[in-house]
């Protein structure tokens, strides 16, 4: 997701304000959202809430 983010064409311009915010969006889902099968298909924040279901972002 972030490589696609950053990567594709119309981001020739991409200013460090850009780039800030979309490893942010992608920081919080790869936290918060995408489920980690080495963690049994749950998202990082479910195990440090100490919970087993997902968390909105």
């Amino acid at each position: 997701m972030l490589r696609e983010m950053c990567a594709a064409p119309s981001s020739a311009a991409l200013t460090l304000d850009d780039a800030r915010s979309k490893m942010e969006k992608w920081r919080k889902d790869y936290n918060n959202v995408r489920p980690h099968s080495a963690i049994g298909n749950k998202p990082p924040i479910s195990l440090m809430k100490g919970s087993s279901a997902p968390s909105a972002a």
